[in-house]
């Protein structure tokens, strides 16, 4: 098999921590994958790509003050060079024992250019503790959906389907996947864990945009009868948190060494 190309797409916004991020991708296993960071940067001093310390990964720096992270992304997508990638937002980063490599080779010759790969990924309970969330399926009218921190996108996909939609402020990845879901792309299902994500990002903090970004994009895609999915999705969220946090099980403590 030849190694896959793979794109990461990071938009570092200089919001949150972004060692965290840069750690997790010095880690990375790339004997068996053609690795490509793609660094969108808008911080003041514009360094940050130096976080990035290892020679084995192509890194394009772009300096692009003022963005916003869809829009970021989708610029990132367009200067990459791989057949698939992954996005990763500021302070989101890569589980120690995850490998691009292994990945790919469990699901040769199963891959098409249709394809998106959902991994497992953990969301941030609170500082150091994480809890496991699954990527399973997706049934956007039953408010299941996967997490981009868990998903890996084939190019000839994103082509087709379009870009990330930038009127969109927070929910835009939600309306690309029900894009994806209604071209029928292939949902690939992986328990590894890709990554972790940072439980502060703006749709916690700005709860009720995202709550009307998604009902507009559900009504849009599915007509206003539909809308009671996405009530669907926050309730299947504090029941997941309920779980998680009473009847522990699927806890993680976060791993010390992506700090360091």
């Amino acid at each position: 098999m030849m190694k896959p190309k793979i794109s990461i797409i990071c938009c570092w916004l200089g919001i949150n921590d972004c060692v965290v991020s840069a750690n997790s991708i010095n880690r990375l296993m790339t004997e068996d994958v053609d690795l490509e960071v793609v660094l969108i940067d808008s911080s003041a001093n514009g360094k940050l790509a130096s976080l990035i310390e290892c020679d084995h990964i192509r890194i394009k720096h772009i300096r692009y003050p003022k963005t916003t992270i869809y829009d970021a992304f989708n610029k990132g997508v367009t200067v990459s060079t791989s057949e698939w990638f992954v996005f990763l937002h500021e302070g989101d980063s890569f589980s120690p024992n995850f490998n691009f490599g292994t990945l790919f080779t469990a699901f040769n010759p199963d891959l098409d250019g249709n394809s998106l790969i959902c991994c497992d990924y953990a969301i941030e309970h609170k500082a150091g503790l994480y809890f496991l969330r699954k990527n399973t399926v997706f049934k956007p009218l039953l408010g299941v959906m996967p997490i981009h921190v868990g998903v890996v996108c084939s190019r000839k996909l994103w082509e087709e389907i379009g870009y990330f939609d930038e009127r969109i402020t927070i929910s835009s990845d939600y309306d690309f996947l029900i894009r994806c879901y209604l071209v029928n792309a292939k949902f690939h299902y992986s328990r590894e864990i890709l990554g972790f994500m940072e439980g502060t990002g703006a749709s916690r903090r700005r709860k009720w945009v995202a709550i009307y970004e998604d009902i507009n994009i559900i009504r849009r895609h599915f007509g206003l009868w539909a809308i009671y999915a996405v009530f669907l999705k926050k309730i299947r969220f504090v029941t997941w948190y309920l779980i998680s946090k009473f009847r522990g099980g699927i806890e993680l403590k976060y791993s010390t060494a992506l700090n360091q």
